[in-house]
């Protein structure tokens, strides 16, 4: 520990899903300084990071929270419980009582529950996050990435939201919910920086993030979330924060042809500047992220997936694997516990193809693949225009010494789509209601095989899904007991013109309980200087809290059809007992969306403390028959003048 106070910077780890070593990032309540920063427990670049930072003349900690392919904490559990008490231990070294924060990935989430909580002591001078899933990331898509890299876990341990909570928070259902909770502090400088340099062999995720860095899209790592061939939707909401684009990778992802963030020197001459001044300017010559729809991003609808395949394989053992392709492009995808396998492919016709000859036999297919003993035991092909049909995945073990765990998925561009609509919340223990669409292009889907499965503590329920009308199929299930996100699979097989085969990950959420609505809402229209045109729409209801707390609460007015007009959010401190709720929901946002009514108002409550979702309205009124034209703006009272200069 210096004994001169000096500046401080800590940097903060992201998720380790492929650490499978439970021990190495662990939560720890004190900091030692270090100047090995690449010492095996920090993701390759961070060397470079904490030169800089020591070129900077800070002295450089290693923070660390519980993380790990096993087991990883919410980004809550990991602020308090870890972070708090690391940055109190070191804070008195610092020049002026603040510490810098540099976090990478779910590191950034991390920094900003800690940040932007209620228990934040200012002591963070400034925020700089690299790669972070702001807006969170497309679960399925994620889910199948975790599965490849540790299919070992993922065979064992199902149940992934109870044992790994803050896995699961990485969904965009759950960013929705902690983003309503944890807002950007005005006072505290921002820098998010999102990158583009993904490896091809993860390609799938760019039908799901736009362009992304391997794992986040750039949109997310911006604090935008990614809408397609709509416009993004800004999130991460403040006044204080600077976003900056890359083409860099995420980092620790094998076949990655761009640096990780700190290996790219664009970052690094910008992450320099920001440190001179912090300041929405710095780094200016570093590209700001473009955001909105453009024809360069791909389409909405995002890559679909055959059934996920896992196992055991024996040293010396060979198994095949059918695997039904249809669409107009496919990347099969292994990946290992252990040692190195061979993937080759049977098509339709029975040609067999190989990392040697793919390319030959199938014009513009790839391979990528460990090159040695030492790389990651990861292998892709990439398949242009593939043969509709069953294709047989032969794997063999090359270098294993007694066994390992295998995964084998494959991501498909298809015009056939399962689309599942589910609650946007369920109650605790109470039965709800799963629909599976399927449609090929301008087709529904009939006599398709439906099967829905929920893993808990209690065991795992198993539905099959019955056909309600041409292409559309439900099923009942019951909600766990437990609060939170769960993970379900929706698996589907039949045939149309052509055999197809799907499956969906999504993630339930079950609200917590000790928070209930007493009587009815009611929405009260407020016409402040009397000519008949409301300046806003005034929200009240009453709830009765179990334990007193801080809250966070969206109101969202919506037209029947679901499309957005106005919302309001604030934060509340209700104590234990009855608390009244009174929102406004401003008339000049209701002109100005030229929609006309019946509206709904959909509401959330949201704990500080644990982004678990307490209160889902949906909606809390219904049939408000107003007119757009029946609002107006508030009147302030201020005349504005031009000011000339010369």
């Amino acid at each position: 520990t210096p004994t001169t106070p000096t500046k401080v910077a800590i940097i903060v780890h992201g998720w380790q899903g492929s650490e499978l070593d439970p021990t190495i990032f662990t939560c720890k309540t004190t900091l030692a300084n270090t100047t090995s920063y690449g010492n095996g427990e920090t993701p390759p670049g961070w060397d470079a990071l904490g030169r800089q930072l020591t070129e900077h003349g800070y002295t450089v900690y290693l923070a660390s929270w519980t993380t790990s392919a096993l087991r990883t904490i919410t980004a809550e559990d990991a602020a308090s419980n870890c972070l708090a008490p690391q940055i109190a231990s070191v804070v008195g070294n610092d020049t002026n009582s603040k510490v810098l924060l540099v976090a990478h990935s779910m590191g950034g989430l991390v920094s900003r529950a800690y940040i932007e909580s209620s228990a934040y002591r200012g002591d963070v001078e400034a925020l700089i996050t690299l790669g972070t899933p702001h807006t969170g990331v497309n679960i399925n898509a994620l889910i199948k990435v975790n599965a490849l890299f540790n299919p070992g876990i993922w065979r064992v341990s199902n149940i992934v939201c109870t044992v790994s909570p803050g896995f699961c928070q990485l969904g965009r259902n759950q960013a929705w919910l902690f983003n309503q909770v944890h807002q950007p502090r005005p006072e505290v400088p921002y820098l998010f920086v999102g990158g583009s340099g993904g490896p091809d062999w993860l390609g799938f995720l760019n039908r799901t993030e736009g362009r992304n860095d391997g794992i986040v899209g750039y949109r997310s790592g911006t604090g935008y979330l990614f809408r397609g061939l709509q416009s993004d939707q800004l999130l991460v909401l403040g006044a204080s924060i600077a976003r900056r684009y890359s083409d860099s990778s995420h980092g620790s992802i094998p076949g990655a042809s761009k640096p990780w963030y700190f290996d790219d020197p664009q970052v690094e001459s910008c992450v320099g500047s920001f440190l001179e001044v912090y300041a929405l300017s710095a780094c200016a010559t570093m590209t700001t992220p473009m955001f909105g729809a453009t024809l360069a991003q791909t389409e909405a609808e995002p890559a679909a997936f055959t059934p996920l395949e896992s196992g055991i394989l024996t040293s010396g053992s060979t198994i095949t694997v059918p695997i039904t392709i249809d669409g107009s492009h496919a990347q099969v995808m292994l990946g290992s516990s252990d040692g190195q396998l061979r993937l080759d492919l049977t098509t339709p016709n029975g040609v067999t193809v190989s990392s040697a000859t793919v390319a030959q036999l199938i014009p513009g297919a790839t391979y990528v693949g460990p090159s040695s003993p030492t790389d990651p035991p990861l292998i892709a092909y990439t398949l242009p225009n593939p043969a509709d049909g069953t294709w047989v995945a032969t794997i063999s073990t090359t270098n294993v010494v007694t066994e390992t765990n295998y995964a084998l998925v494959t991501a498909i561009e298809s015009p056939l789509r399962m689309h599942l609509d589910i609650p946007n919340s369920v109650v605790a223990s109470q039965p709800f209601t799963l629909t599976a669409t399927i449609s090929d292009t301008d087709r529904m889907i009939d006599e398709a095989t439906v099967v829905a499965t929920l893993p808990q503590d209690s065991g795992t329920q198993e539905v099959v899904l019955s056909r309600r009308a041409p292409g559309v199929y439900t099923g009942q299930m019951t909600a766990p007991a437990a609060a939170g996100p769960h993970q379900f699979t929706v698996a589907a097989q039949g045939d149309s013109t052509r055999a197809f085969s799907r499956q969906q990950d999504a993630l339930l959420t079950v609200q917590a309980s000790g928070v209930e609505r007493l009587g009815s809402g009611a929405a009260t229209p407020v016409d402040s200087n009397g000519n008949g045109r409301y300046e806003l729409l005034r929200i009240t209801a009453s709830y009765r809290v179990d334990e007193a707390g801080e809250y966070g609460v969206l109101a969202t007015l919506q037209h029947t059809d679901g499309r957005v007009i106005a919302l309001t959010q604030r934060m509340v401190t209700w104590v234990s007992g009855v608390n009244a709720l009174e929102l406004p929901l401003d008339g000049n946002t209701i002109l100005a969306s030229g929609i006309d009514g019946p509206y709904q108002v959909v509401l959330q409550v949201v704990s500080r403390d644990t982004s678990q979702l307490v209160v889902d309205e949906q909606p809390l009124l219904s049939s408000l028959n107003y007119q757009a034209a029946d609002f107006e703006a508030v009147a302030t009272g201020v005349i504005y003048l031009p000011l000339v200069r010369r």
